[in-house]
């Protein structure tokens, strides 16, 4: 696996990986080193408050288009 490759978690409950400062930790159902639907996700700033997410999917990301797209809209808007 390419190790620039991106992914997108989609997650559910009450985390906020957002307001992770130091770390992000994924514990996984099945002990595999790969990560999969139903594994947890827990972020140093959820740990003390015992909060964890559930992943329920995952998408490869792909930064360049949403670039685009952004600039295709920003065009559109500006020949309105």
């Amino acid at each position: 696996m390419n190790r620039k490759q991106m992914f997108k978690l989609n997650l559910t409950s009450t985390c906020d990986a957002y307001w992770a400062i130091y770390s992000i930790a994924i514990i996984g159902k099945t002990g595999s080193a790969c990560v999969q639907r139903g594994d947890k996700l827990t972020t140093d700033a959820n740990t003390i408050r015992g909060m964890s997410c559930t992943i329920m999917s995952i998408n490869k990301w792909h930064p360049e288009k949403l670039e685009k797209l952004e600039k295709q809209h920003k065009t559109a808007k500006e020949t309105k």
